[in-house]
């Protein structure tokens, strides 16, 4: 919360400054400059999305198999069943079987997969900033960026799904986690997730000739850091400070993606 109230006290004594000094998207001369539609470089771009649509979806389904296939051998399960495990595997606190609380593990974790689909995909899509010294050069790191950044999606997709599913076999037998896939797929993950931002820092995006885009426009950011424009069809932008991306909470689209995470988990905490 403390940094949080710094950013935000920062956020405003920056659009101050940039207002003193006149720095605003309505003192650009807009007539001087160009918009180029570069259709070959969308549909290079929209082959990459298409691609890691499609192998995104594998690990839902994969997941959503092993959904039914635990509830549909629900009576099999132990009437009593593990909650949670140690660093070691070992099952250390237990609980009565109910459905509800199997049909809980089950909709986390094929929650988990739809939200990073979403996720994932959205992020894809974010609007490109090119540079304006070398445009080629540009178009081609960029979509080298969106290539890498889908594949470590991918693996962080399907870590996430691996562990959830080792979670439900071990509450299916009312047995230990097999080490064995926790904690190298965990390793895994986390260091997955470093390089995704150390990717991000790299990405074209940021770099200090990257054309000007509507959601650089600081009137369209509450607080500097949610983006709330509905004149923008993007569900996801590039965040303005840190790694990663926000919600475009000025679409409907927007709000239900915002909400949606923190429904799923406090049903699913209810339910347990």
């Amino acid at each position: 919360m403390y940094s949080f109230f710094v950013y935000i006290n920062i956020h405003n004594k920056v659009k101050s400054l940039k207002s003193e000094l006149s720095l605003n998207i309505y003192d650009l001369d807009l007539e001087k400059t160009k918009v180029i539609l570069d259709t070959e470089f969308i549909q290079e771009k929209n082959k990459i999305v298409k691609k890691y649509s499609l192998l995104f979806t594998i690990p839902i389904i994969v997941a959503t198999l092993v959904g039914i296939y635990v509830l549909s051998n629900y009576k099999s399960i132990p009437d009593t069943i593990p909650t949670h495990w140690g660093p070691s595997g070992n099952a250390d606190a237990f609980a009565d079987k109910s459905f509800i609380k199997i049909l809980a593990i089950v909709g986390m974790m094929i929650g988990l997969g739809v939200v990073i689909y979403i996720s994932s995909i959205s992020s894809l899509k974010t609007r490109a900033k090119l540079s304006i010294n070398s445009i080629d050069n540009s178009k081609k790191a960029h979509l080298h960026y969106l290539n890498m950044f889908g594949f470590t999606f991918l693996v962080l997709n399907i870590g996430c799904e691996v562990l959830f599913i080792d979670i439900l076999i071990a509450t299916m037998n009312a047995s230990s986690v097999n080490p064995l896939i926790l904690w190298p797929t965990t390793i895994i993950i986390i260091l997955t997730a470093n390089y995704q931002m150390y990717l991000y820092y790299k990405s074209p995006n940021k770099s200090k000739n990257a054309v000007y885009s509507i959601d650089d426009d600081d009137s369209l950011w509450i607080f500097g850091c949610i983006y709330n424009n509905p004149d923008d069809p993007s569900l996801f932008v590039n965040k303005r400070f840190g790694a990663g991306w926000t919600v475009n909470i000025g679409t409907i689209k927007g709000k239900i993606f915002f909400i949606l995470p923190f429904i799923i988990v406090l049903f699913s905490l209810a339910l347990i």
